[in-house]
């Protein structure tokens, strides 16, 4: 592991990993002495990816970190110092409309591998409701809600 040292990065906001999972993008930032004089960030600015956030943040948050470097890999030390935000507005702009939309499609993933699950679950009741709709007296009714009952939590046994 190299020795650590600290590095400005700046926050670009979600983007979907390789496997469609949320991370956490930075891009590091050259050194200057004042954020308002750094130039426009390059397109092939180094960028790191993170599963875990680093700071909560908004998109264009400028950081100073403590990293080590292994590798490809970039480790972080304990918390950031917060410098300031991004002085390109139009940069910021764009990060926070990409982190929106891939926070939002994400999250329309999840929802619908959560409806999936649900109604998965709903057609293998339905056997159980057409035969409890076919009772005819509510004795049949709670006997065999009484059946699934004892069934599902195993008080059968």
């Amino acid at each position: 592991m190299s020795e650590k040292k600290m590095e400005r990065w700046v926050y670009l906001g979600m983007v979907n990993g390789s496997k469609g999972e949320r991370m956490y993008a930075w891009a590091v930032v050259p050194n200057g002495p004042f954020l308002n004089q750094l130039p426009v960030l390059a397109e092939d600015a180094t960028t790191r990816l993170f599963s875990k956030r680093l700071a909560r943040c908004a998109p264009g948050s400028v950081f100073k970190f403590e990293v080590s470097h292994e590798e490809e890999k970039a480790i972080v030390h304990g918390d950031g110092t917060y410098e300031g935000p991004w002085f390109h507005r139009e940069q910021v702009i764009s990060w926070s409309a990409r982190s929106r939309a891939v926070d939002a499609e994400i999250s329309a993933r999840a929802k619908q591998k959560r409806d999936m699950n649900q109604d998965q679950l709903l057609d293998a009741l339905q056997p159980i409701q057409l035969a409890y709709r076919r009772m005819k007296n509510r004795r049949q009714r709670a006997h065999l809600l009484a059946q699934i009952i004892e069934y599902i939590t195993g008080l059968n046994t």
